[in-house]
């Protein structure tokens, strides 16, 4: 038996919490889109998951895969959304028709879009924007695969050796200490929430024992902006909010349900907010992070920036 687990984008925000749980048994599969360099202790392969005939090698190498390739979030998909297409969706395809294996695909909640119900699994997907249209596709090419795990995340938070600070938890976190203040626009929007750390126990659990395949939604909470901003507020109390009826760029608006994947991958909460917010907390005002402010820890800027990437040389 091989017991050998692919994962692409390893080395990115939810891999670097992943990887060391499963090393033993990982190959890291990453193109080093976001950072200069990679030090886990694990087998590695620095390549484009694009690059189809290094990844055929790699995939007749492994009893399971876990897809966390991704050009992630909406900004950053239309930087270059030829680039995004064949990262998010052709690769994907490729796996799907090449692979025999347990597959683990990361999904998003954004497939919902705009929803002021409770949305399930079987719920209406309303999206809104390139990035979450990529995933439905992606969604649309595992879903008849014996298997496969597709996983739609909420927002994540929470510390990573490649960290990121463009997402909620953690920038208004990050601006809290940094700035002692935060701006909310809007606030009244909710996002499911999702401790990095506790999806990579779940995908672990995936990997480790013999789950119904299918879709699973996966959050530890439904909390608006305002909420978050309150949590925020509660543990730096000398934060000043300003809180900006100016409607934000980002309209999506949903609360998940989670009962099947309590239900089928035996996924129970552990992880909340408070957790990713004193941990933010603690690593920067102990200077930790030189620069938070870093281009390196924003998805979009990172990839705005980067000549190479837009013009479709990386």
């Amino acid at each position: 038996m091989k017991n050998k687990i692919l994962v692409t984008g390893g080395a990115g925000y939810l891999g670097s919490n992943l990887v060391p749980m499963i090393k033993d048994r990982a190959i890291v599969y990453d193109n080093l889109l976001y950072c200069n360099d990679y030090f886990e202790n694990v087998e590695f392969v620095k390549a484009d998951v694009t690059d189809y005939s290094t990844l055929k090698k790699y995939l007749e190498k492994v009893d399971a895969v876990v897809w966390l390739a991704a050009i992630v979030g909406d900004a950053a998909c239309n930087v270059n959304p030829e680039k995004a297409y064949s990262t998010n969706v052709e690769a994907l395809k490729y796996l799907t028709d090449n692979f025999e294996g347990k597959i683990i695909f990361i999904s998003s909640c954004s497939v919902y879009g705009r929803n002021e119900e409770l949305v399930n699994e079987k719920s209406k997907l309303s999206p809104i924007s390139f990035y979450a249209e990529t995933k439905i596709e992606g969604e649309e090419i595992l879903k008849n695969k014996e298997n496969a795990f597709i996983l739609r995340l909420g927002t994540l938070h929470g510390l990573s050796n490649r960290m990121r600070f463009d997402l909620v938890v953690n920038v208004l976190s990050m601006h809290a200490v940094v700035n002692k203040k935060i701006n909310i626009f809007g606030g009244k929007q909710y996002r499911p929430l999702l401790s990095v750390k506790e999806i990579a126990q779940v995908i672990k659990k995936i990997i480790d024992n013999d789950y119904i395949p299918g879709i699973y939604n996966i959050a530890s909470e439904n909390l608006s902006i305002l909420q978050v901003g309150k949590h925020v507020k509660n543990l730096y109390p000398q934060v000043k909010i300003k809180y900006l009826d100016s409607k934000f760029e980002d309209e999506r608006n949903y609360k998940v349900d989670i009962s099947n994947a309590k239900k089928y991958l035996k996924y129970k909460p552990s992880i909340f907010i408070d957790d990713s917010i004193k941990n933010i907390i603690n690593i920067i005002e102990e200077g930790r992070i030189k620069n938070p402010f870093d281009l390196k820890y924003s998805n979009i800027s990172s990839l705005a920036n980067s000549k190479e990437y837009k013009n479709g040389k990386k």
